[in-house]
């Protein structure tokens, strides 16, 4: 499309993607008239990281940039606004962004070559970390035979068995279920 003589789209979560579609993601928001690039983080923050870009969120904001300028968005910069309301900026060259996503679309070829003919079970690296989030808990063979107690702050309670009855009832006016499982 030719952009000439009008503004780039932006707007809010819009989805982009790379023109071999290995590349793809949707920013927060992207200011086209201050070529800026915005991530709300709205998990916790941990102390003396509220001005500071961490490592991880500096390559999502380049590679963000260098799909908003694939899309015809111009970006320079980069904004992290965190939950607690701290700000924390970074410049963006088209030569970073650039980088970050050659790093990228290297690692998806790394980790494709890596799973030809592997298993989920032979691909699951369990940890308290990494499981915490996954939704297959329930199925992962690997996630059972690794759990630990020290996992329950993150991962939760989780039971494996046989559900052998289940009764629903109110205690002060909240409903309950109570479940009978087997071994």
């Amino acid at each position: 499309a030719n952009l000439a003589g009008r503004t780039p789209p932006g707007g809010s979560e819009k989805w982009f993607e790379s023109p071999d579609g290995k590349i793809a993601g949707r920013p927060d928001l992207l200011d086209a008239e201050h070529q800026e690039v915005i991530d709300y983080k709205t998990g916790y923050v941990a102390d003396g990281l509220g001005g500071v870009v961490s490592d991880r969120e500096r390559r999502q904001l380049n590679l963000y940039a260098y799909l908003a300028r694939a899309g015809g968005v111009e970006v320079s910069h980069g904004t992290i606004i965190r939950a607690n309301g701290s700000q924390a900026n970074i410049d963006i060259s088209s030569d970073d962004a650039n980088d970050e996503a050659a790093r990228a679309r290297e690692a998806l070829s790394s980790y494709n070559d890596s799973i030809v003919g592997a298993t989920f079970q032979d691909l699951a690296l369990p940890a308290a970390d990494v499981c915490a989030m996954c939704e297959c808990m329930p199925l992962c063979e690997a996630f059972w035979n690794a759990a630990q107690p020290s996992w329950l702050e993150k991962c939760g309670v989780h039971v494996e068995g046989t559900v052998l009855e289940v009764r629903e009832g109110y205690v002060q006016d909240t409903a309950l279920v109570t479940m009978t499982v087997g071994t």
